[in-house]
């Protein structure tokens, strides 16, 4: 996600949680490394080490408690931010005459009491005979579905591009593909291959028939909501209901080739948090009367990934993996 944070808000001074705390000796990694606290202090014109000090030992607080996306460490630093802003004059380019932009990240998950899916009227079973796709941006795969007695339409295998679906016969139905042929492994580095066929003709649906069905779609995760494109849903479904949709065997059908008609209802639902994730915007006008229209963009995490489960000490997860991995391994060597 990106996070809007001009750095030049590094470098202003205003107090924060860290105030006060008086700076303890400690043997250094570095013979050049800073102390382990810093107090705050009036910060210079010119851009130094210990006015940067002022500024990121506060923002990096373990008051701030890892600062993580959706929490109240991470709501304190926008507010931080937003004060600075402020009081450095700048233009709010947020929401509704603010400097926030909220994020849709928080908890993700579909309700497994309120999807369903029948054909020709009978109710298919959830997790064993089918199981609503994750939205996927790559394969313009909606996270929702809402249809009733919507006519399925055989499109040929999954991600096979050499067939054209004919959106006169596609629009507004349910197109159901045949698992993806076998494929060579994937170079690193190289995207992994999309099907948009179905949404860029204009399906309802797409269901792709899968030798095993999972139940990854139902596990609440914490992230941030898909935007795609179109409103294709999709399904997973066995290798039985795909055949119960048409009156011959899968191997003898064509692409285009009609079914029987389905029904059902799903959606990818979006928890708001307590403590909403927020881009902090703020806009510096420009003076040149040509180029006062256009913008430069300056941009910086106001987030990290909090602290680690369950632990007394206030342990962030990157001073974990450091000191439990890196450390050991050398990264404290001068080279």
């Amino acid at each position: 996600m990106i996070r809007l944070i001009p750095l030049l808000t590094l470098l202003t001074v205003s107090p924060l949680a860290a105030q006060g705390k008086k700076t303890t000796s400690a043997k250094p990694f570095w013979p050049d490394e800073g102390p382990r606290t810093w107090t705050a202090r009036i910060t210079r014109p010119a851009i130094t080490a210990n006015d940067m000090r002022v500024r990121l030992y506060q923002f990096a607080d373990d008051s701030m408690m890892g600062r993580e996306a959706a929490t109240l460490g991470g709501w304190k630093g926008t507010e931080y931010v937003a004060r600075e802003y402020q009081r450095l004059g700048l233009v709010p380019g947020g929401d509704n005459g603010t400097y926030f932009q909220e994020i849709q990240y928080g908890q993700l998950r579909y309700d497994s009491t309120r999807v369903q899916l029948a054909v020709a009227g009978a109710p298919l079973m959830l997790g064993s005979q089918w199981m609503p796709l994750l939205p996927s941006t790559p394969n313009m795969v909606a996270g929702r579905f809402a249809g009733q007695n919507v006519t399925v339409v055989y499109g040929g295998r999954w991600l096979d591009s050499t067939v054209t679906l004919d959106p006169a016969v596609v629009r507004g139905k349910v197109v159901v593909f045949s698992p993806a042929a076998a494929a060579a492994p994937r170079p690193a580095g190289v995207a992994a291959p999309r099907d948009t066929r179905a949404s860029i003709a204009g399906a309802a649906g797409v269901f792709v028939i899968v030798d095993q069905l999972t139940r990854t779609a139902l596990v609440p995760r914490n992230g941030l909501m898909p935007t795609v494109a179109g409103s294709t849903g999709g399904a997973a479904i066995t290798r039985e209901v795909a055949a119960s949709l048409f009156d011959r065997p899968l191997d003898q059908l064509s692409a285009g080739a009609l079914g029987k008609s389905v029904s059902g209802s799903w959606t990818y639902e979006y928890t708001r948090p307590e403590y909403p994730a927020r881009n902090v915007i703020g806009i510096l006008p420009g003076s040149d009367p040509v180029l006062k229209h256009q913008y430069v963009l300056i941009g910086a995490h106001n987030d990290h990934i909090g602290m680690v489960r369950g632990t007394l000490k206030p342990e962030h997860d990157s001073l974990r993996a450091f000191n439990k991995v890196l450390k050991p391994q050398g990264a404290n060597d001068r080279v």
